[in-house]
Formats: C-alpha cells, structure tokens, sequence
C-alpha cells in the first residue's frame, strides 16, 4: 500500500480565450518543488502548501501519475480507494476527470487512466486469480440519491453495515468486462443527470456524481474450486456547481439530462 493516505494536489488550467481576450494575467506562483502556490492578486493573497500543485501546461498523464497511479495499484491490490475531485465552474475539472478525447493518450483523462489501468493489472496478473468488476453510477441532488443507471429510482436510502460499510441500497451495480463495458455505463448514466433551470438561466447543477469501481478477487485452488479471498472498492467523486448556463424563461425545475 503507498506511503499517504490522503493526498492534496491542486491544478491549474491555461487561461481560456475569453480571459485572454479580456487581458487577464496569471496571478499565481508555484515554488520550484511544487507544493507552495503563492496568490498575488489585488484582492486574493497569501502561501498555500499542497502535496503538489500543477501548473497551467502539465501533462494530462503526469496529474495521473503522481496523484492516481498508487491509488489504483492499491484497489487492485485488494485496498478501498477513492478520487474527489473539488472545483469552481469553469475551473477544468471534466477535462482532467475524462479528457477531450479517450482515445487519445496526451488529451485523456484521469477516469480513462483508471479505467485502463484496472483491465491492464487483471491481464497481467496470474492465471490461477479470478477477477470480476462491477460498476455503479449515482448522484447526489437536492440531497436525494438518484441511481444513474435506473434513473426510476429515485431518493434511495442509505445505509451502514458492518461488513459494507456505508452503501447504497438498491443501488443498480453492472458487471463490466472490458473498458468499452465501462465507458458504455458511463455514457448511459451520464445521459441520466440533471439539468436544473430558473426563470433567467439553464444550469446544469448536480451536487454530486459518484462513480465506484467493485472488484473481487478469486484464487484457485485447483480446476473446480475457487475461493474468494478479497475485495475492493474504488470511488471517483466529482462535484459539480452550476456546469452550463444559457438563457431561459421557465420557472425552476429539474429534468433529465
């Protein structure tokens, strides 16, 4: 299991066209050891420490390496792990979450990594271990737990367990057998979140998303018997604040994506 339990890393996107065209500047400064960011703006200032803090340029595969990478050798190892990823709109949490395109291996983002990485360990790993994967997909909204993938359940219970932990009953979860399984779950429970609008603007606002990853492990003791012996949970939180606006004349309400 890697050395820190808990890991704080901070990353900033390029300024966008709208800032540059407005003649924005920067007004940040991060210590050549990256884990001090220093804030000079007129208003906002002061010394923040991280365990690392990327700067406007770092590579989509080095975010994953020193943040996720461990995580994921952890889960596949038979530990419980989790992702949260915090930021103001705008801020480029979907691009580091999922990428511009998954396909491509500079653009991608963290979840494709994850993703990538789980498939890769269960093909490495011996022959003589079993693996199954299942996956889950919820939101959290006006502080009802709405199940994505069987978005007729709607506000479902939560629960604790000594065995279980915290857990969501009745939450659907999906056996998956390779990436595209994976990325076809997420598109179908990504169709399924809300947009939420006003009289003057369509947000797109969902408090919460929470994307878990069960995998149990099998160890053979010969052709006709199996013991399961471990089992692990990876979560991928995303937290989201009014995502998209557009003008609109309709009273509040909440709809399906």
């Amino acid at each position: 299991m890697s050395g820190n339990n808990i890991k704080v890393v901070c990353r900033f996107r390029p300024q966008n066209s709208l800032e540059i065209r407005e003649g924005g500047t920067p007004i940040i400064d991060i210590d050549s050891e990256g884990t001090q960011l220093e804030l000079k703006g007129k208003e906002f200032k002061g010394n923040f420490n991280f365990d690392k803090v990327f700067g406007m340029n770092t590579p989509q595969k080095d975010v994953f390496d020193y943040s996720i990478k461990t995580i994921v050798d952890d889960v596949t190892a038979g530990y419980n792990g989790t992702v949260f990823a915090y930021g103001q709109t705008g801020s480029g949490k979907t691009f580091t979450m999922m990428g511009a395109d998954i396909d491509d291996e500079k653009t991608k983002g963290i979840i494709p990594r994850i993703v990538e990485q789980i498939f890769d360990s269960i093909m490495a790993s011996p022959s003589n271990l079993e693996f199954t994967v299942k996956v889950s997909y919820m939101e959290i909204y006006m502080e009802k737990v709405r199940d994505l993938l069987n978005p007729s359940s709607e506000n479902l219970p939560i629960h604790e367990d000594k065995t279980k932990g915290v857990y969501v009953k009745g939450l659907l979860e999906v056996y998956v057998g390779s990436t595209d399984e994976v990325y076809e779950v997420m598109r179908r429970g990504s169709n399924n979140r809300v947009v939420a609008y006003t009289s003057k603007w369509c947000l797109f606002f969902s408090l919460s998303c929470d994307l878990r990853f069960f995998l149990t492990f099998r160890a053979a003791s010969n052709r006709h018997e199996c013991r399961e012996f471990q089992k692990s949970l990876y979560r991928h939180v995303h937290n989201y604040s009014k995502e998209r606006r557009y003008r609109c004349s309709q009273k509040w309400q909440a709809l399906p994506r």
